[in-house]
């Protein structure tokens, strides 16, 4: 199968600042990699970073240029100042972490990145000539984002839930991001500890590497009606059956799931089932959409100048073709597939594909299609007809294709693992991939992201084993709140495949043994609403004591009269924890939330800057007075202990009434009044939601739709 260069075009909120290394003389002039050590920031960091760039031999000087707010400063090569080897040609600029703070507060809330691109290096030789250029990035670890469990599989190779890291040297890198075939170094070491399981591999790495594009290979295809040939797996990266495609990321900013809809990983993704289409649909520069009403997707259409992918958000619903002309409304939104996006995924069936118009203009650009948001015609209607035509049918179809996806996240770190920060950040970012893959699909296909279940040897299932401790409404790790519900996963946690589930009551806790599993904070015994082999459903205890600052977890079983003990994961503990409730039940995108009329708030049904109201349900919001049983349900009025405040898109959002859900153990439903101020164009849009408790936020990305 030829390899596909898909680059992504669109970023999301990031703002690049202009800071350059120059490197100088020598007759070639290249930065190889650069890399910040340590290899993340935060809030509390403190002391120096340093910022080392790999020159090509006979580079003589270099000098960091344009940092936000500071003067130039030089890089050095003398073994001096942080420099670890003279004359190595690898030069490093100090910075402290005071500085890096400062240039991530310049960006703007709320769309504030997790990797904070500081500049790009720039490679020159003797004659000041630039041959090369590379970003310069380092990411922000927030306080939102908690400390994921850190399991060592060996001296090179360590693993979350979500993701595994894997160490290489650092010499090893370069050929990575400059050919596919160099990235079975990798794969064949993750093969060595993990199953034949996973039908996609993601490769990202911490140093930008030059070269290293993002890029999705096709390493199988066995399916006809793409206008791709029929390839066999390529054994070389160390799957025998499983693995349909690999996807190398080309920086860690691509890997912002939550902030980003996971919109590069759908992308890239996509590209295993669209490619090479033949006939009136085949994009003329490369492998994505010709323009035509069909760009709106997640695939969108090429770049004209460079053949990447290039996106238009505010495409949820279909764009209007008025006097032989496709217009599309800008409105910031997260990508779905389209219906021939799903149909070429096995994720639809044919019948279901609208008539779509693609246009045979020859003097638009794709800038004039970005600026505009309009395609001109002249505009043909394209069927699936005409597809299938030039195509073939495509088989397996719809429902016999595969429709549940396995991905494994790599992250490759060079000489050294990744601190359990950056593998903290890492985790939450890839944790959302599988949710952003459902939602995209509309439900239509599945991806799971867990790594950690199919390590070899296979799990030991007669134990209980936890591989996770999740906010029930983030469905992401966080801070466990008192009284909170949480969902537990793992392996063997209880005896039946299908849950066993409790049905709350008014007034009484909930039992604390299901299906002959039990849950245990510390030593107390938590009250269960669902227990199954692979997930429970729990309550933090509320009289866990006010002192405690981490909890330890365990799940015990019961089987033939012995008990079985779990590992042991110790969280942190807090007095709230807000989250929101998602409609499709994954913590991301859409809130589960009704308008004031009681009808459920959507993009089609959007709540008004006039007097309207939106009502969410929440988890770990604290005490309340009467308190709630755990795992029990209270009816009439209730107050909550602490201060319940309400945010749309950063505006202060009046919160009109609480009151406890009423079908929901432990749960709150939240009225609030659509801020009269909140700015804005006059259509619907996406606004962000927040509730805030004591200082603390519920998750970032869950939005609702205003008028």
């Amino acid at each position: 199968m030829t390899q596909q260069q898909i680059g992504v075009a669109r970023t999301i909120g990031a703002l690049t600042f202009a800071m350059v290394a120059l490197c100088a003389p020598g007759a070639y002039a290249q930065v190889d990699y650069n890399h910040f050590s340590p290899d993340i920031l935060t809030a509390t960091s403190s002391g120096s970073f340093l910022l080392e760039a790999s020159c090509k031999p006979a580079t003589v000087t270099a000098v960091v240029e344009s940092i936000p707010g500071l003067a130039d400063r030089s890089m050095r090569d003398d073994g001096l100042g942080g420099d670890k080897v003279a004359g190595d040609k690898v030069f490093t600029a100090t910075f402290t972490a005071a500085e890096l703070q400062t240039i991530y507060g310049t960006l703007q809330t709320p769309l504030r990145p997790k990797v904070v691109t500081i500049g790009t290096v720039r490679a020159r030789n003797a004659g000041a000539r630039s041959l090369g250029t590379l970003p310069a990035a380092i990411p922000y670890r927030t306080s939102s984002v908690p400390t994921a469990p850190l399991t060592s599989i060996s001296a090179t190779m360590q693993a979350t839930p979500s993701v595994v890291n894997i160490v290489l040297p650092r010499t090893q890198l370069i050929p990575l991001g400059a050919t596919f075939s160099a990235l079975d170094t990798v794969t064949t070491k993750f093969y060595q500890e993990f199953r034949d399981s996973f039908h996609f591999i993601n490769i990202v790495y911490d140093n930008q590497i030059r070269n290293a594009l993002s890029y999705h290979w096709g390493v199988q295809n066995q399916t006809s009606g793409l206008g791709m040939p029929i390839v066999g797996l390529d054994s070389k990266f160390g799957s025998a059956s499983s693995l349909l495609g690999i996807t190398q990321f080309n920086q860690l900013a691509v890997l912002e799931g939550a902030r980003h809809c996971g919109y590069t990983f759908l992308h890239e993704t996509a590209h295993q089932w669209m490619n090479l289409l033949a006939g009136q649909i085949d994009d003329p520069i490369n492998a994505h959409w010709p323009p035509s009403d069909l760009i709106g997707g997640v695939l969108g259409l090429s770049n004209s100048f460079n053949g990447q992918g290039v996106g238009l958000a505010g495409t949820e619903s279909a764009p209007a073709v008025v006097n032989d002309t496709i217009v599309f409304t800008a409105t910031p939104t997260c990508f779905k597939h389209l219906d021939m996006e799903k149909y070429l995924m096995g994720l639809q069936p044919a019948a279901q594909v609208a008539t779509h118009m693609v246009s045979t203009n020859t003097t638009q650009t794709s800038l004039d299609i970005q600026t505009t948001h309009t395609v001109l015609g002249p505009l043909t209607p394209v069927t699936i007809g005409h597809v299938t035509s030039a195509n073939g049918a495509r088989s397996p179809a719809y429902p016999n294709a595969t429709r549940s996806f396995r991905v494994a996240t790599i992250l490759v770190t060079a000489d050294t693992k990744a601190s359990s920060n950056l593998m903290s950040w890492a985790e939450s970012e890839a944790n959302y991939l599988g949710a952003a893959f459902t939602w995209a699909t509309d439900g239509a296909g599945r991806m799971v992201s867990d790594v950690l279940p199919y390590r070899k040897p296979a799990p030991m299932v007669s134990l209980p084993v936890i591989h996770r401790v999740l906010n029930h409404a983030r469905v992401a790790s966080a801070p466990l709140a008192r009284g909170s519900l949480v969902r537990i996963t793992g392996l063997g946690l209880a005896a039946s495949i299908q849950p066993v589930t409790y049905a709350p009551q008014l007034g009484v806790p909930g039992p604390t043994t299901l299906d002959g599993t039990s849950v245990y904070f510390g030593t107390t015994a938590a009250s269960l609403l669902s227990a199954a082999q692979n997930e429970i459903v729990a309550v933090v205890p509320s009289s866990l004591p006010s002192r405690l600052a981490t909890v330890t977890v365990t799940v015990k079983r019961t089987v033939l009269g012995s008990s079985l003990t779990s590992n042991a994961l110790t969280l942190p503990l807090t007095a709230v924890s807000p989250g929101i409730y998602a409609a499709a039940g994954n913590g991301i995108r859409d809130a589960l939330a009704f308008n004031g009329d009681d009808t459920p708030n959507s993009a089609d049904n959007p709540a008004l800057r006039q007097d309207g109201t939106i009502r969410v349900r929440i988890n770990g919001f604290g005490t309340t007075t009467p308190s709630f049983p755990d795992g029990g349900l209270l009816a009439g009025t209730v107050f909550v202990d602490n201060t319940i405040q309400a945010d749309i898109d950063g505006v202060a959002a009046t919160v009109l009434s609480v009151a406890p859900a009423p079908d929901r153990a432990n749960t709150l439903e939240i009225t609030v009044q659509v801020p009269s101020s909140l700015p804005g164009p006059g259509f619907v849009v996406a606004r962000e939601l927040h509730i805030t408790v004591l200082g603390a936020s519920s998750q970032d990305g869950l939005t609702v739709f205003v008028f």
